[in-house]
């Protein structure tokens, strides 16, 4: 029951969102949120991405394949950008969405150089549930306040990562969330975090 109260909670979230994606100009600030090819976590993406998009963010999706990926919970969003074409420079916040397939991407050079490049740049990056194992194995989490889903706890730390049990956690331009449930609360950090960094649009 509650899996299809989530289903049904998220479809009103994306039926809403369909016609904010006309919103953004070329000039707007820009989020790049990165999805698995399968089985990424619902909330993770939909739930933050609303959040931007209302703000009047130019959104993208990326993932090792393009097309129309399917959740975890059953939604579906579509992919129009491979990871490997991803220029870091293009984009002011970049997230790596978790789920179950988010494993694809831990031990990805691309997916690392991406990460590696965004704090290069001094971009916000963010990771969800089991993806800030991707920013552990980057290097990119060396002695940076971190929290993850608790299974992948050990992976993280032996990246460098000071392990916080909280749910969501910003250090610098470093933002982790530990459960889909926080979903809400780890969008509203790394918009406040933009809104911060100036990248907020004014609306």
């Amino acid at each position: 029951m509650l899996r299809l109260i989530r289903i049904f909670v998220l479809s009103v979230f994306i039926f809403g969102m369909r016609g904010d994606f006309t919103f953004a100009s070329k000039d707007d600030p820009k989020i790049l949120f990165i999805i698995p090819s399968a089985n990424f976590r619902d909330e993770e993406l939909f739930y933050p991405m609303k959040i931007f998009l209302q703000a009047n963010w130019k959104v993208d999706i990326a993932s090792s394949v393009k097309g129309h990926i399917k959740g975890m919970l059953g939604n579906s969003i579509e992919a129009l950008y491979l990871v490997y074409d991803v220029n870091p420079e293009d984009y002011d916040v970049i997230v790596f969405i978790g789920g179950s397939g988010a494993t694809e991407y831990w031990d990805d050079e691309t997916a690392h150089e991406i990460a590696r490049k965004a704090a290069e740049k001094h971009k916000i990056l963010g990771a969800s549930c089991i993806a800030p194992v991707i920013l552990a194995n980057a290097g990119v989490l060396k002695d940076v306040k971190a929290t993850s889903w608790i299974s992948v706890k050990n992976r993280i730390k032996n990246g460098g990562a000071l392990f916080m049990d909280g749910p969501v956690v910003v250090d610098g331009l470093i933002v982790t969330v530990n459960n889909p449930e926080s979903a809400g609360e780890f969008g509203q950090a790394l918009f406040d975090l933009a809104e911060k960094e100036g990248y907020a649009v004014e609306y």
